[in-house]
Parts: structure tokens; sequence; C-alpha cells
């Protein structure tokens, strides 16, 4: 087991890099690291572990792929789903390596989980939160580490991504309602150098109705001609005046982008 473990682990590590790669648009290094981890993953998997038959295919269909130079659509496609087969891959033997004490000691904390989210469903119908939350149409690769909240989390480091060349739209709800005079944004640079956001509509709303609207551009008027592989000249921030007594929802719709894709990284009420 503390071998399994450990095979997991470098297992572990080459998702991360794969996933790395793939933000940045390395998708053939990506690929790759995805199909390194998935491998590894599957080799020390038990017969007990109920891990079906799509890993293997997913692994056989990107080795294919990579001696084809004409699939690179088929290539990209592969990564995300590689990704996921691995996690889940390797949550199954975990869970089929464990002793009947982890086992029991893992149906206790399911339990303790379904109690807290119950008693936290519960908490939010009968009390109203305070506060910002936020929402948004899309988020990249469907995962909470580019989730709308990122984009209030108060740390420039994390950021609400989009998914490749894909507008969206973010929603900051605010309970109570709350006068606001600007809007501050943050591209998700330095961070993710390859995402910047170049345009935004900016809408308040008072329960269901659109107070304000402000078009804001993220490109200097100046800006002059840049390399085609060089770094999108847009600016890091950019505060927008608007106006609005009693704002219920702020609601910020990126439109063009630069780069793989758009997002932002803090959206700041003032």
């Amino acid at each position: 087991m503390p071998q399994t473990k450990d095979t997991l682990e470098l297992a572990r590590q080459a998702q991360a890099a794969a996933q790395v790669l793939w933000l940045r648009g390395d998708r053939d290094d990506a690929l790759l690291r995805a199909m390194s981890a998935l491998e590894t993953t599957l080799a020390v998997a038990p017969a007990s572990a109920p891990i079906g038959a799509r890993p293997a295919a997913l692994l056989r269909a990107a080795q294919l792929a990579t001696m084809d130079v004409t699939a690179s659509a088929e290539r990209d496609s592969l990564v995300l789903p590689m990704l996921r087969a691995q996690r889940r891959a390797a949550q199954l033997i975990v869970r089929a390596l464990e002793s009947p004490s982890e086992r029991r000691a893992r149906r206790v904390r399911g339990a303790v989980v379904v109690w807290c989210v119950v008693v936290a469903g519960l908490s939010f119908v009968l009390y109203r939160p305070h506060g910002l939350s936020a929402r948004a149409s899309a988020e990249l690769a469907r995962s909470d580490y580019f989730g709308a909240r990122r984009a209030i989390d108060a740390d420039a480091q994390t950021a609400w991504l989009l998914p490749d060349r894909t507008p969206g739209t973010l929603w900051i709800d605010i309970v109570p309602p709350r006068d606001i005079r600007a809007v501050r944004m943050t591209q998700p640079v330095p961070a993710y150098p390859a995402r910047t956001t170049s345009r935004v509509r900016v809408r308040l709303y008072r329960g269901a109705r659109a107070i304000a609207e402000r078009h804001v551009s993220f490109v200097p008027a100046a800006a002059a001609p840049r390399p085609r592989r060089a770094v999108p000249q847009v600016d890091i921030v950019r505060e927008v005046a608007i106006d609005g007594r009693s704002v219920t929802r702020v609601e910020i719709v990126v439109q063009e982008w630069r780069g793989s894709g758009g997002g932002l990284a803090e959206v700041t009420l003032r």
C-alpha cells in the first residue's frame, strides 16, 4: 500500500503538470503528461478496483492520436477526459486498498459531511445570507478552481476563467442591497498570462431592473502594433465609474479577449 500511494502521488504530480501545460496552451506536452499520469495510475490498479474500460480506452485513443500528425483536434479533446479519468481511477484504487478500519472511518467522515451539508442547507433557507456571492455562465474545465467565486476572493493569484475562445457572464449578487459608485476589475495576469480580457459590459441591477450600464475596454487607446507572439497589450486593472443606488446585482459580460480566452482575477465594488 505505501508503494502504491507513492506511485499514485507521482501520477498526481504528472496530472497537475498536464493541467498547467494545457492552460498555457502547450496542448501536445499536456497530452503526454496526461497519458503518463493515467498510465502510471492504471499500472497499480488492483483487480478489485471497479475502474471499468473507459480509462484504458482513452489511453489507447491518445496513443493512436500522438502517432497521427493530422489529429490535433482529437489530441486536444482527449486531455481533459484523461485527467478526469485519472482522478477517478486513483480514488477507486485507494478505496479498493483500504483496510476495514479505514473504510469505516471514511464512511463516518462521509456521514459527517452529509450532516454538515444538511445543516448548512437549512441555515441557508432559514437565514438569508449577507455579503457578496458570485456565479457565472461558464467556467474553464467546469472546475471550481476557476469558478466565479475566485473573482471575489480578494486573491489576485486566483481567477475566474472562461473556456477557450468563449464569451461569458459573471454575476455578483449583493445582500443586502448597497450603493455603488465604481467597479474595479483586475486581469488574470500574471498568474495566467495566456488569458486576458479586452472588452466587457458592466451593468447594475436593482431587482430585475437594469439601472446603469457601461462598456469598458482594457486596450489602451494608443496601443502600438505588437509582434504576433508577444504578450497581449492590455491594462491589468480598469476601474469604471458607474453609479447605482440599492444595487442587488452586478453583471459583467466578457465580450472580447486576447490569447486563449477571457476571465477576471478580482472584481471590487466601491
